[in-house]
């Protein structure tokens, strides 16, 4: 190794490489095509999740979208008991999200249908349910009342 060759993370490159390497790496990061996000957009697919999560009948993974403080107070079994089982969901769409800085509505229109024991209620029941989603802890999350 000569004295004009330089250690570049445990590499040894000589002087005129590591200009090119840097400057071609300073270009690059420039092009990257990773955009940030928007709100709207992480809670649109947060919410979509929760719900595919809720039509599964997995109610401990749509736990876990519910607030950090929410989890904090609520345990998993205590917010799978506000589910009755009267209703069962067909489907689930995001339809629209609107937010502000701290809080987001989320429009999810609901296809679901009335169970009592064996009997169903025949045809669909078509709904919109209007959820409030909140920023937590550099996150989005289902807002709930306790």
């Amino acid at each position: 190794m000569s004295s004009r060759d330089k250690v570049v993370q445990g590499f040894v490159v000589s002087g005129k490489r590591v200009g090119t390497a840097l400057l071609a790496a300073v270009f690059f990061a420039g092009c990257s095509p990773v955009q940030p996000r928007k709100i709207e957009d992480v809670v649109a697919q947060r919410a979509t999740a929760r719900w595919a999560a809720l039509l599964a009948g997995d109610f401990e993974t749509a736990y876990h979208f519910s607030s950090p403080s929410y989890r904090a107070a609520v345990t998993a079994a205590a917010y799978r008991s506000k589910f009755g089982r009267a209703v069962r969901w067909l489907d689930a769409k995001v339809g629209s999200v609107t937010c502000t800085e701290e809080v987001c509505e989320v429009r999810v229109q609901l296809k679901s249908e009335v169970v009592l024991g064996a009997v169903k209620s025949g045809a669909p029941i078509h709904t919109e349910v209007v959820e409030k989603w909140i920023g937590e802890a550099g996150d989005w999350w289902n807002f709930q009342s306790f």
